[in-house]
């Protein structure tokens, strides 16, 4: 915990990493990880966690977003918490229309 301390917890870094995560793919991880590891998100662990849940992830991404998930898990206490649960919501809401007649047109012809 005193580590994190003296990591920047600035809102404007946090809110720009939280921006970075959406795009999360193989080819950035690196890059995001050691951005992790200079900045102090305990404050903004949902925000994090909701940005890693939105993300557009191809199957090649899969095991960099393991990885991100991984050290922001052994930084955070509560991010596997929060992550669960951000998860399942990502999952359930995927494929379905939005409840708009047009949407719903827009869903009908993607099956």
């Amino acid at each position: 915990e005193g580590e994190l301390r003296a990591l920047d917890a600035s809102i404007k870094k946090n809110t720009a990493l939280a921006k970075k995560l959406r795009a999360l793919s193989e080819d950035n991880t690196a890059a995001l990880i050691d951005e992790c590891g200079k900045t102090n998100q305990a404050k903004y662990v949902t925000e994090v966690v909701t940005a890693i849940a939105e993300a557009t992830l191809k199957p090649s991404d899969v095991p960099a977003a393991v990885r991100l998930c991984s050290f922001l898990h052994q930084r955070y206490a509560d991010f596997a918490e929060a992550l669960g649960p951000a998860l399942t919501r990502s999952f359930t809401t995927v494929g379905k229309p939005a409840g708009t007649a047009e949407e719903e047109r827009a869903f009908s012809r993607r099956r």
